[in-house]
């Protein structure tokens, strides 16, 4: 059985519309049903789950008062995006990689607002080393730094001694040689 839109026609009684009528209802309720609590149900109306589908690219908002959630392949993978209609910027925020540990690493999330962290790990040689936080070019680029932290591996001192924007870089300095730390950069998606 399919739902069927053209009941009851014009010229129809409702006697030979009854059938498919009952049938759209039947059909309707089986749609509700997907993701959703029954229509006799406490919680009527509320979602299960949400389930998106691939979509093949980005799906732009149709004004700019909207915002769209969708599922679409982001680096090789699915991802959920997020995209104001007044925004550029698609943000997959289900989206991260690299690798994390005590060990140090290197890597990056995006948060829904947008915001990208990434995190990596340097060592210091003759009194300062720059740092390219977007040196990875696998990972999503950072367009300004808001933050940097640096905490080091050993017992030294070390310290951030400049911010370079746009270029979403920093300078580690130590008063150690070959002093290591590891790295975390909060800032924009490009």
């Amino acid at each position: 059985m399919a739902f069927n839109t053209n009941v009851p026609l014009a010229n129809q009684k409702i006697k030979n519309t009854q059938q498919p009528i009952q049938d759209n209802f039947i059909e309707t309720a089986n749609l509700v049903a997907v993701n959703h609590e029954p229509f006799n149900s406490a919680d009527q109306g509320k979602h299960k789950f949400v389930t998106f589908t691939q979509q093949p690219s980005t799906v732009q908002p149709a004004n700019v008062s909207e915002f769209n959630m969708y599922n679409v392949v982001v680096g090789g993978t699915n991802q959920l995006c997020i995209k104001k209609g007044d925004a550029s910027i698609e943000v997959p925020f289900t989206r991260r990689g690299g690798t994390l540990s005590a060990q140090g690493g290197s890597g990056f999330t995006i948060l829904p607002s947008g915001l990208l962290i990434r995190w990596g790990t340097g060592t210091v040689v003759g009194g300062s080393t720059a740092i390219n936080v977007n040196s990875n070019v696998s990972f999503p680029s950072m367009n300004n730094i808001a933050s940097v932290q640096i905490t080091p591996t050993g017992n030294f001192s070390i310290w951030v001694s400049s911010i370079t924007l746009p270029a979403a870089s920093f300078t580690a300095s130590s008063s150690s040689s070959n002093a290591t730390f590891m790295w975390v950069a909060m800032g924009s998606l490009i």
